[in-house]
Formats: C-alpha cells, structure tokens, sequence
C-alpha cells in the first residue's frame, strides 16, 4: 500500500501499473487501493489521484476481461 502511494504521488504511473498488479497478486481488494488513491487527492494533489484511479481502473478492467 506504501508504494502504491509514494509512485502515485511522484507520477510513476507504469511503475503504480505494476504495484497495483501486484498488490492484487498479494490480497489487497480494489477497495483497498481505491482508498490509498483517495488518499493521493488530500496529501499530493486531486491530478496525482486522478492519474492514479485511471491506472488502477485499467489494471482492474484487464483482470475482468
């Protein structure tokens, strides 16, 4: 969850893609990381959160399909 916040706030997006990857390889929900995301807004800014959810609601629709 940690690194997930830190690429989110310095902008590492396909770094994030991964760590999402991954978190979800190792048990975190979608829940979870949507709420370390919302977290972005407040302490780095609403961009940084906004370019975090369209990564993570990418990783998420390549799962589904």
């Amino acid at each position: 969850m940690m690194t997930i916040s830190v690429l989110g706030t310095v902008g590492r997006l396909e770094e994030l893609r991964t760590h999402i990857g991954m978190g979800l390889d190792n048990g975190l929900s979608r829940l979870e990381i949507c709420e370390v995301i919302m977290q972005l807004g407040v302490y780095a800014g609403m961009p940084a959160a906004s370019a975090a959810f369209r990564i993570a609601s990418a990783v998420f629709a390549e799962r589904e399909g």
